[in-house]
């Protein structure tokens, strides 16, 4: 355990190490660069390596849980203590949101988002083997250590990201509201030659055209170190989550006018299905979690899959087959398997033909799903 304690502790060291190569002017603060990104996956394969390897034996298992306890506090202080000066400067939130002048993170933010995205980053790890998700009256645990990276993760991405919604959010609400008449002389500039009007798109839209590429950026560099701020890991799981609020902040049809009762029903209804995904993914991810824990001795097996079925009917019950059935594949079935192939038909046929719609793929449900049960009683037929 001492060789291993060394380890990890140089392995600590090595994650907040300044990086080599030529500075970034821009990235510069105090003389130091942001930590970049992969420094918390490098750590968290190694953690995940020593873990895996004592997976047979509870008694070793329990050994590195306590040897990883002492780094990784190290590793959390200090991640703490570079953070706090960072979101304590005005510089944090100036500008509150990238524009069009300055499209970049400023060095606070680089920064800041460097040492979050390398807590995130070792979460995925955790994630990956079930770390710190249970609780340990013995101390044999790493949920501390868990709590304190996602609170790392969450104190930097949600004042960035709820800048960016506040901006966006006046924007995409415009969209409810006719565009104010055009002054005639920009009537005039919009008519074309043969003397007919130009279609004038709305300023919201307009405007939401010339940010998005530049909000997308500075998001896509700013939730890279929220994959895993959830608890879930770097998943279909995480990524629907994340889908399914980014949606949640658009505004909907109204479901009290006539003219947009159906819209607002045919949102509503696609909301549930989504949630119902959701839903879904998190409880497979929950049980993948649980069969790939070290097992405790003298405890028996724990039939994981099976627990899942019991709960399956409940879990799809909001949610089109044909949405469920690949995810269920790919959760029992050993290898890839594709609907796509035991229909016989292309990505774009079975798409154009059976997922359309709603409607469409309700209507396509029984027969898609009585060919996939007919191609997997056929296989295991073979097998017997």
């Amino acid at each position: 355990m001492e060789v291993l304690s060394l380890k990890l502790s140089e392995a600590v060291s090595k994650a907040l190490a300044q990086p080599n190569g030529p500075p970034v002017p821009h990235e510069l603060l105090a003389g130091r660069r942001p930590i970049p990104p992969g420094r918390g996956r490098s750590l968290g394969a190694l953690i995940a390596s020593e873990i895996k390897a004592s997976r047979e034996n509870p008694h070793l298992y329990r050994a590195i849980i306590r040897t990883l306890q002492r780094p990784l506090s190290v590793l959390l202080t200090n991640l703490s203590s570079n953070l706090l000066p960072l979101l304590s400067s005005p510089l944090f939130l100036t500008p509150p949101s990238p524009t069009i002048p300055s499209p970049h993170l400023n060095a606070t933010q680089l920064h800041a988002v460097g040492l979050a995205t390398l807590a995130g980053e070792l979460l995925e790890a955790f994630d990956e083997i079930g770390l710190g998700i249970d609780i340990d009256t013995r101390g044999e645990s790493l949920k501390t250590i868990r709590e304190g990276l996602v609170s790392i993760v969450k104190r930097v991405v949600d004042p960035l990201t709820t800048s960016i919604k506040n901006e966006l959010t006046p924007v995409i609400e415009a969209l409810e509201s006719a565009p104010p008449p055009c002054s005639s002389a920009h009537t005039a500039g919009a008519k074309g030659s043969g003397g007919t009007k130009s279609p004038v798109a709305h300023p919201s839209i307009m405007t939401l055209q010339t940010v998005m590429p530049v909000y997308a950026r500075a998001l896509t560099r700013i939730i890279a170190s929220a994959s895993a701020e959830s608890s879930r890991g770097p998943t279909v799981a995480a990524d629907a989550h994340a889908f399914y609020a980014l949606l949640s902040l658009l505004p909907r049809p109204s479901g009290d006018k006539e003219s947009t009762r159906l819209a607002h029903e045919a949102v509503d209804e696609a909301f549930e299905g989504l949630s119902a995904l959701v839903t879904l993914l998190d409880a497979i991810q929950s049980h993948m979690s649980i069969r790939n824990r070290p097992s405790v001795p003298g405890a028996p097996a724990t039939p994981v899959l099976m627990e899942l079925e019991h709960d399956l009917e409940a879990l799809t019950a909001d949610l089109p087959l044909l949405i469920a059935l690949p995810i269920l594949l790919r959760t029992y079935c050993a290898g890839e398997r594709h609907v796509t192939a035991m229909l016989g038909l292309s990505e774009v046929e079975y798409r154009k033909g059976c997922l359309g719609g709603y409607g469409r793929a309700e209507e396509c449900a029984v027969a898609v799903g009585q060919r996939v049960l007919d191609v997997l009683q056929a296989e295991a037929r073979l097998l017997r």
